[in-house]
């Protein structure tokens, strides 16, 4: 055993770590966005529910009489 290898397997080793910590943290980035996003357009689509009951019961009360 060479000092040498060693150091080159220390060095290999910590660019394996980093890279592997990098896609975890890319992972769980696009997770919290992913959530966030879901829970945005849930919103929307809420807003858009009541906005489309209003337009209904206003087209019913003009076109019914």
């Amino acid at each position: 055993m060479s000092p040498s290898s060693t150091v080159g397997d220390s060095i290999k080793f910590r660019e394996n770590f980093l890279y592997s910590l990098l896609c975890l943290l890319t992972i769980c980035f696009a997770v919290k966005q992913d959530i966030t996003f879901l829970r945005f357009t849930t919103v929307m689509d809420g807003n858009m529910g009541m906005i489309d009951k209003r337009i209904n019961a206003i087209h019913n009360k003009r076109y019914k009489q």
